[in-house]
């Protein structure tokens, strides 16, 4: 796993194969082969996925990220918000 810091409190985790998540001080947004698919916020808040289908492998991604939590489907336009808030 290979951690960069982009900008004050702001971090890149590699954290396998076209997988990445970055870290702010509200939550944690895991993105798989570049896109933004689960995010987990710092707050206590349930984690949101996003409300379409995916691919095998990123269906691992997302269900390792989140792990047994349970979560909230949300919508793309909901879910985009959310993320460009956060990065």
């Amino acid at each position: 796993m290979r951690t960069f810091v982009v900008e004050y409190n702001t971090k890149v985790i590699s954290v396998g194969a076209n997988q990445v998540i970055i870290s702010t001080d509200s939550g944690s947004v895991l993105y798989s082969y570049g896109t933004p698919v689960a995010v987990d916020f710092h707050n206590g808040n349930k984690p949101y996925k996003l409300d379409r289908f995916y691919s095998k492998t990123t269906s691992k991604h997302v269900n390792r990220f989140i792990g047994a939590q349970d979560y909230v489907l949300v919508s793309e336009p909901e879910f985009s918000l959310v993320v460009n808030a956060m990065v």
